[in-house]
């Protein structure tokens, strides 16, 4: 769906005189409030009361506003602060790092000792078996995301073809909260409410492949298949797809691994994919790791364990330390694709790097400081967790526009904002408008949330800073966003602004 282009009613005052003509200019500010107000009153489903929105320039000079030091909750604006605050603290070219070292003796092919399996947060590993399911099957894979199987290589070198130990995950580096309080229960079966740990694996989450059999029961694979998730059917089988009243589901028990499927599942398609959090990333990580030994043919005779080996020195030798992407593009797929399990990591990782806490409270602070720093902290502005999932985040139009004036001229946060009508989340947005391939924004979408926030290039190339936020609307998301935000964005991208007073 394309949106409306907006169509421009100006006037110029002429006076006359005997001697003289003088024409005053349209003031800017005047015309986008005719516009943008009426607008907003064509749509009583809106809640005004709970709707912010700023417009300025890059010197933030105003050009609309409407509650713009309204606390608002921002849902995936908050990607924003949590990117800002890590090109800040950690840098663009920061890497994760997970550490493989092996304890012990090795001696005709047998380690006699443990693997230690050091983690820093990095939410960009995956297994290969993971890896070519996802990205043929199911979806696309990042590229940032590298593999796990990597870490296997030097062990082969070493000549290692069983392990009398364990498998030892040391996930310490944060906390073991894994999920933030404030989520919806019912968000946290769910891939994009992924639980955030120092040791991870394959985005924490689980693939599952479900075949409707004739006899009406359903063959369930699990991908990768490695023991740690119990999956059940206990849905219904029906004939054909106008049948289902509702489609399969998944329902992972709270603080377990037990997962049902409810819902429908018609004959007429051959499989229906769906995807699955665990919980405890951590064992989940030593879990993927001991299959992808074994499937390089080294035997670990032991299990998986958990401990903090820090200060472990005797008989240990780091075999390799795998690293991310730099920081850089990481950022990039975060902000382009709205990938809450890349913000939370890093929400974490800057909690331990600045304030020497790795939970969700220490990234609050962490970021919370970078407002401080930057002199735009505002009053009710509350920070939660770095993705936006939590609805307790609190977050003003005029902090998100001052933030975005600060960084206009960092090139990785600009470059990496979704483009109308190109990429990312703003891809089928604003087509055939004088936004598309022009404004660049963050979007964000919860229950009766709706946000968009950027900059756009008016006609005569003068650059606009915005944030609108709505909360509380009846409206569907779909009508927010391609009718409002979206008539707004080409709005300020057919403006030429020197036609116009502006103030």
């Amino acid at each position: 769906m394309t949106t409306k282009t907006p169509t421009f009613t100006t006037t110029s005052t002429t006076t006359m005189t005997s001697t003289t003509t003088t024409i005053s200019k349209p003031s800017l500010s005047q015309y986008l409030a005719r516009q943008i107000n009426g607008l907003l009153e064509l749509y009583p489903e809106l809640n005004l009361n709970a709707t912010g929105i700023l417009i300025t320039t890059l010197n933030g000079t105003v050009l609309y506003s409407l509650h713009p030091h309204e606390p608002l909750i921002p849902a995936s604006n908050m990607k924003l602060l949590t990117a800002a605050a890590a090109l800040k603290y950690l840098g663009p070219d920061y890497k994760f790092k997970t550490v493989f070292i092996v304890t012990g003796k090795i001696e005709n092919s047998t380690l006699h000792g443990d693997i230690i399996v050091r983690g820093t947060g990095d939410p960009t590993l995956v297994s290969g078996d993971w890896a070519d399911e996802w990205s043929h099957k199911v979806a696309y894979l990042y590229d940032t995301e590298h593999l796990l199987d990597d870490a296997v290589k030097p062990l082969e070198k070493l000549g290692i073809k069983r392990i009398d130990g364990n498998i030892i995950i040391d996930d310490y580096y944060l906390d073991h909260q894994w999920v933030n309080p404030t989520w919806e229960k019912e968000d946290l079966s769910h891939w994009y409410a992924a639980q955030i740990g120092a040791l991870g694996i394959n985005r924490n989450i689980e693939l599952l492949e479900l075949y409707p059999q004739p006899s009406g029961k359903v063959k369930i694979k699990v991908v990768p298949d490695v023991g740690y998730i119990n999956v059940t059917f206990a849905g219904r089988v029906v004939k054909s797809s106008s049948d289902v009243k509702q489609w399969a589901v998944e329902v992972r028990e709270p603080g377990t691994n037990n997962v049902k499927i409810v819902g429908d599942l018609p004959m007429d398609i051959d499989v229906y994919y769906l995807s699955v959090t665990v919980n405890d990333p951590g064992m989940y990580f030593g879990a993927v790791f001991k299959k992808v030994l074994e499937d390089h043919g080294i035997k670990v005779m032991g299990g998986v364990k958990r401990a903090n080996t820090t200060g472990w020195k005797n008989q240990t030798i780091t075999v390799i330390t795998l690293q991310s992407k730099p920081l850089k593009d990481i950022i990039r797929l975060m902000l382009k694709k709205s990938l809450n399990l890349y913000a939370d990591h890093l929400f974490k990782v800057l909690g331990k790097v600045v304030v020497g806490e790795g939970s969700w409270k220490g990234g609050s602070k962490a970021v919370e400081k970078m407002l401080r720093d930057l002199s735009i902290m505002e009053d009710g502005v509350k920070i939660v967790d770095g993705s936006g999932l939590s609805r307790e985040n609190r977050v003003t139009p005029s902090l998100l526009v001052n933030l975005l004036r600060i960084y206009a001229g960092n090139k990785i946060l600009y470059n990496s904002l979704p483009i109308a009508g190109w990429d990312g989340t703003l891809k089928h947005r604003m087509l055939d408008t004088p936004a598309e391939g022009n404004l660049r924004a963050k979007t964000g979408t919860l229950t009766g949330v709706s946000a968009l926030s950027g900059y756009v290039k008016t006609r005569d190339n003068v650059t606009l800073v915005f944030s609108m936020l709505f909360n509380g609307f009846h409206a569907t998301a779909h009508k927010v966003k391609y009718e409002i935000e979206d008539y707004i964005g080409a709005l300020l991208a057919d403006i030429n602004t020197s036609k116009y007073k502006v103030p």
